[in-house]
């Protein structure tokens, strides 16, 4: 039988363990009480101060009941925040399906706007494609008139070309025919000098157009590239002095002077009648148009040959040397007034041989052709 002393002054009188008041608590709780084993107060070995009494239970009652009081108010605080915590959980949860709802909702407005603006992206290319082949098939069918025009002006050239080139040649025979006379009367010793200069007048004359219809029949032939070149080696400094001395007497009697300078021997491998035709051409015109003096000169620079010919005349207006550069706009009347068909053509040899020409003019200050022709 488990007992336990209590006071009695200043006795402990031992009292079985089962019939103890514990106040409700259970044996087991106490740790000195765990099993009835315990009892080892009944022996000697147990001392006076280990022995549990009645006040002590008390104040374990006590503690117990203020442990339990403040674990009761810990639950219920516990209780209030996890209340709390859940209510906000439940208001931030609103909030996000609140927002979750919102997005959607913007989501499929911008989808909406989306799949509107993607039809409207595929009507306007469905227009821009429909726009493109419209002027594809309007861009082909002007290409395919403006090459009919462009053949059909190509054919009217050619034949305008033909036309005028048989008109010019035909003029030959009898302008031959008008010189030949001319040349006979000229020698006949029964006309006054008066008679003898108005024929030479004439003979001079029909030189001209002679050397007019020439250049004409030279530039068609140019233009239509019905010229094949024959490049032989020659000395190209003696060719120049040779066409010098044969205008300068020319010259002379018209009161022009020419000067010719060359220093050295130029040998370069050209089509010789070509080429002198086309240096011929500038000194007649420089002759022509000076109003004193021409000078010639030939040198050579570096891997090029120079000739250069120059004048003091009044020089020729921009529309005259644009055609002549330019190669382009020429015509009959332009031969007939005397507008530089001399010069293209010398131009287009020049080219032929892989030079170029330079022209230096300008109102009232001369005018200087350079030709300038690679050292081959």
């Amino acid at each position: 039988m488990d007992v336990v002393f209590k006071p009695l002054g200043l006795q402990r009188v031992a009292t079985p363990l089962n019939r103890v008041d514990f106040g409700g608590i259970e044996k087991e709780s106490l740790p000195f009480l765990r099993r009835k084993s315990d009892t080892k107060i009944l022996s000697g070995d147990v001392k006076t101060e280990d022995i549990v009494t009645k006040g002590d239970i008390e104040k374990l009652k006590e503690d117990i009941a203020r442990k339990e009081e403040a674990t009761k108010r810990k639950i219920e605080r516990l209780k209030k925040e996890f209340s709390y915590y859940q209510l906000e959980m439940d208001v931030e949860l609103m909030l996000k399906d609140s927002k979750i709802a919102e997005l959607e909702n913007k989501i499929n407005q911008l989808q909406q706007e989306i799949m509107k603006k993607e039809e409207i992206i595929a009507k306007q290319n469905q227009e821009i494609e429909n726009q493109k082949k419209a002027v594809i098939d309007q861009t082909t069918e002007y290409m395919k008139r403006l090459n009919e025009f462009a053949s059909e002006k190509k054919k009217a050239e050619q034949e305008y070309s033909k036309s005028l080139a048989r008109t010019v040649h035909d003029m030959k025979n009898p302008l031959t025919g008008i010189k030949c006379g001319l040349e006979i009367l000229i020698e006949d010793e029964t006309i006054n000098e008066h008679q003898r200069q108005i024929l030479n007048l004439a003979y001079a004359s029909g030189l001209e157009l002679s050397y007019m219809i020439e250049e004409i029949l030279l530039n068609n032939k140019l233009v239509h590239n019905a010229i094949e070149l024959k490049k032989e080696t020659i000395d190209l400094a003696e060719e120049v002095r040779n066409l010098y001395e044969r205008n300068k007497i020319a010259a002379s009697r018209t009161g022009r002077k020419l000067s010719f300078s060359c220093k050295e021997k130029i040998v370069i491998k050209c089509d010789k009648n070509r080429m002198k035709r086309a240096i011929e051409n500038i000194m007649l015109n420089a002759i022509k148009y000076c109003n004193t003096s021409v000078s010639i000169s030939v040198e050579k620079m570096q891997k090029e040959v120079h000739i250069k010919i120059s004048d003091d005349g009044n020089g020729f207006d921009e529309d005259v040397k644009r055609k002549i550069l330019c190669g382009k706009d020429m015509t009959t009347s332009d031969l007939i007034n005397g507008n530089g068909f001399g010069l293209t053509n010398a131009k287009r040899i020049v080219e032929m041989h892989n030079g170029r020409i330079s022209i230096d003019t300008g109102s009232g200050k001369g005018t200087s052709v350079n030709i300038i022709l690679p050292d081959e």
